[in-house]
């Protein structure tokens, strides 16, 4: 059997990359924050703001012609322990909000994780619950602006004062297809 000539076979070749293209891909990313919690103010909340255009690089560009979004993993990571901290364990949650608002009660709001008695000590990881309800709501916030914020709360037992910075990270993979 011949095989076709070059130029045939450099079109041939050319066509599958581009049928192969044209399947669309996966583009991985996270959103990663830093959240200071302080029990004296604001009853241990902090909030921190998320504009997807910015954290999410490539997986932004794909935002009109996406298959699914699933989030991995997402972790709470104690990262700094203030001087005024004295509280030896936390409990506490982590919401996403929706652009605009400051407090988990608000419409489309979705907790990510809940945790009691989790030692305050830096490098302390705790593993957050991924739901389909936080998929569709990433899902939903590159539909629209892209922004949000993470809320998180931490409270003590017996007068102690939590003070920490918490590290907040969703990792994640948007699927696109061309349409």
């Amino acid at each position: 059997m011949q095989r076709p000539a070059f130029p045939t076979r450099l079109a041939l070749l050319a066509a599958a990359a581009l049928g192969l293209a044209a399947c669309g891909g996966t583009v991985d990313f996270s959103v990663d924050e830093n959240i200071n919690i302080d029990s004296t103010v604001n009853g241990g909340a902090g909030l921190a703001s998320v504009d997807l255009a910015a954290s999410a690089g490539g997986a932004w560009k794909h935002r009109n012609k996406i298959d699914s979004v699933s989030i991995r993993s997402a972790t709470a990571t104690v990262t700094a322990k203030k001087a005024e901290n004295t509280a030896a364990t936390a409990s506490g949650t982590v919401w996403l909000l929706p652009e605009g608002a400051t407090e988990p009660t608000a419409a489309g709001a979705v907790q990510v994780g809940t945790w009691s008695g989790e030692p305050v000590e830096v490098g302390n990881v705790i593993d957050l619950t991924v739901t389909q309800a936080l998929n569709d709501f990433i899902r939903n916030t590159f539909d629209g602006s892209g922004k949000f914020s993470i809320y998180a709360i931490g409270s003590t037992t017996g007068g102690n004062r939590v003070a920490v910075t918490l590290h907040v990270v969703l990792d994640a993979k948007l699927k696109w297809k061309l349409l």
